[in-house]
């Protein structure tokens, strides 16, 4: 797919990620039907992550053997104005995505159709996150409210009510329980499909693509390596990629297609170690009971909940407390607690083993 007119090599695009994490005719779509009862205001929601995600429709093309997304057109209501199932399902498509290690979700790569934002744009997949906002559909960084997905969600002055946090930490801890049930199966399906496609370019974004754009500036202890140097010159915005578990980045030598080895900088190593993991990485149990679930409900709350509310909410067996100076969170698979600003520790695991229903 080319990047536009004014960049010298077309990059090996592929909407096979977009097919497979995010497409109606996706495998993964009958596992993740299940529907998540999730209680939120009023009556509970029925909602599951298949029906939250899985929206593309994909359509063949003579440009590109792997099919080409067909248009999404926007519907649904004003920011701000949106009913409760918009914002238990944008808590969903969070948890989906963070867990899966979908990047770069930024405001025009998502489009809201109904109560519900549709992924339209996937490359870099499968990155070992931290924290769900290096998503981008949360501010994160230099990215702000209005260039995140969130401003498709709440209004521009970034306010958003108790009730609707409620519903987003809903929607998250429902999806990331669901997630955590069928972990075996999802790692077995992910695997099945990867193993057929494992030459399939992931891409690696190592920098703000803004500061390609506008050459620079780069900071005095991070200069331009010399692959970044060579398609600056060429005109067009350095692209690396990487795969499946493979160690090494690459970049595009020639308008042929050929690719090479790049000699990244030390100072850039974490980020492609963090990149294109196997499922089985990314899905276990233990890192979705112990990396996941309360580090992505604490960032939540630092993000969307004013410093002066305190609250208590149960959903399930899990139980979050909002103090004055720390969030605590209980649930089947340990106890946590949390500054209102970091992570402070991790308590051992206590209670009973999750009762699924």
């Amino acid at each position: 797919m080319a990047v536009g007119p004014t960049h010298f090599f077309a990059k090996p695009r592929t909407v096979f990620w977009e097919w497979l994490l995010f497409g109606s005719t996706s495998p993964l779509y009958s596992l993740l039907s299940r529907p998540l009862e999730i209680s939120g205001q009023g009556s509970p929601a029925k909602i599951s992550i298949a029906d939250t995600v899985f929206g593309l429709e994909l359509e063949s093309s003579p440009e590109s053997p792997t099919g080409t997304v067909r248009e999404v057109s926007a519907s649904g209501g004003r920011p701000g104005e949106l009913e409760d199932e918009a914002y238990l399902r944008f808590g969903v498509l969070l948890a989906y995505c963070y867990a899966l290690g979908v990047q770069d979700l930024h405001r025009d790569n998502v489009v809201p159709v109904g109560n519900r934002l549709q992924v339209i744009d996937a490359e870099v997949v499968f990155t070992k996150l931290l924290l769900p906002h290096e998503t981008l559909l949360l501010p994160f960084k230099d990215a702000t409210l209005s260039q995140s997905a969130l401003s498709h969600i709440i209004g521009g002055d970034g306010h958003i009510e108790l009730d609707k946090v409620l519903l987003i930490l809903g929607g998250f801890t429902s999806a990331i329980n669901g997630l955590d049930s069928c972990s075996e199966r999802l790692i077995q399906l992910l695997s099945s499909e990867l193993h057929k496609s494992m030459s399939t370019p992931i891409r690696v974004i190592l920098r703000d693509t803004r500061k390609y754009r506008d050459r620079g500036p780069f900071p005095v202890d991070s200069p331009l390596f010399l692959e970044e140097m060579v398609q600056l010159e060429r005109d067009d915005i350095p692209y690396f990629f990487t795969r499946i578990n493979d160690p090494r980045l690459y970049y595009l030598r020639d308008e042929m297609g050929t690719f090479e080895g790049v000699e990244l900088p030390a100072r850039f190593h974490n980020d492609l170690r963090r990149a294109a993991n196997g499922p089985e990485q990314l899905l276990s149990r233990k890192r979705i009971r112990e990396e996941l679930l309360a580090p992505g409900i604490f960032l939540i709350l630092r993000k969307l909940l004013r410093p002066d509310v305190t609250l208590s909410w149960n959903f399930r067996e899990f139980s979050l407390d909002a103090y004055s100076e720390k969030f605590a969170l209980k649930s089947p698979w340990g106890n946590f607690t949390a500054v209102r600003t970091r992570v402070l520790e991790r308590e051992k695991s206590v209670g009973n083993p999750l009762k699924r229903t």
